[in-house]
């Protein structure tokens, strides 16, 4: 049970699943909301990697950006190798 606040998309249930069915309500309720849209992950988006444009600052956006999606991409590899492991437990 949620009690009405001034922004539905926070729920002060005590179960986790309880919390779960509020949410799905609210956004039902609010189909406008940011929170339906899918987000797609950083290493499947299609996007070209900024290469800095000369100066400090730019260097230090371009750096953080490939830093981002290695750290994407590795935990992606990560994610794989366990689930082909898990799979291989199963056989």
């Amino acid at each position: 049970m949620c009690f009405a606040n001034t922004n539905p998309f926070i729920c002060i249930a005590k179960s986790a699943k309880s919390r779960r069915k509020a949410n799905k309500r609210a956004h039902a309720a609010n189909p406008d909301s940011e929170g339906l849209a899918e987000k797609v992950p950083l290493y499947a988006q299609s996007i070209d990697l900024p290469n800095g444009d000369g100066t400090a600052k730019g260097a230090a956006e371009a750096l953080g950006a490939r830093e981002d999606l290695t750290r994407a991409m590795r935990g992606k590899r990560r994610k794989d190798i366990k689930e082909a492991n898990f799979l291989k437990g199963m056989r």
